[in-house]
């Protein structure tokens, strides 16, 4: 279990910037597999810099660390670093980790004792992990992804604009764009094939 907040930063000199999100994933994956190799991809963002091509300055990559309780964000790509010059605007990839925190009142479960913190720990863990279904790897590349989003209309290159990946609540898993009030999806991975 981790107990304590990580961060680590490492430079990526030798990657080309912007790039897509599997050239990204290829960094992030290896990161959080380290921490758990049961690591579980729940949601992926792009930069607010998305192009025609699917690719952006920065990717971020939202990580369940089953078998260590916790959580972390892996990011690729332009990540602003403000406290290091050497750093600042080079790609790097950012490894953010940190120990799930249970809703609710802590302190009133504090007070029943340790078996019973612990009781309550694992069981919002479950419950966590539960209702954050895993995207499946391998995916579909967001360069992919782009021309089935502007095969619907929408239009890219304007600042501001994210594809982001997860799943619907109907299971599916997509990438998504929102354009308006509206939410344009395609398929983020190919369909598994029925058993038999």
């Amino acid at each position: 279990m981790l107990t304590e907040p990580r961060e680590r930063r490492t430079p990526l000199r030798d990657l080309a910037v912007p790039l897509t999100a599997q050239a990204a994933f290829r960094e992030a994956w290896p990161a959080a597999t380290q921490y758990d190799p049961d690591a579980r991809l729940v949601l992926i963002t792009s930069g607010e810099d998305l192009d025609g091509a699917g690719q952006a300055g920065l990717w971020e990559f939202f990580v369940d660390l089953p078998g260590r309780q916790a959580q972390g964000t892996f990011s690729v790509g332009r990540v602003e670093v403000p406290e290091d010059d050497d750093l600042e605007y080079s790609p790097i990839l950012l490894e953010q980790v940190r120990p799930f925190v249970p809703p609710g009142d802590l302190w009133e479960v504090l007070r029943q004792g340790e078996a019973a913190t612990r009781r309550y720990y694992t069981a919002q863990w479950l419950k966590h992990l539960a209702g954050r279904p895993a995207l499946p790897v391998p995916f579909y590349d967001s360069s992919r992804a782009v021309p089935a989003l502007a095969a619907q209309g929408v239009e890219f290159g304007r600042r501001g604009q994210y594809l982001g990946a997860r799943v619907q609540v109907t299971g599916e898993a997509v990438w998504y764009i929102q354009v308006g009030e509206d939410v344009v999806v395609t398929a983020f991975a190919p369909l598994a094939l029925p058993p038999g």
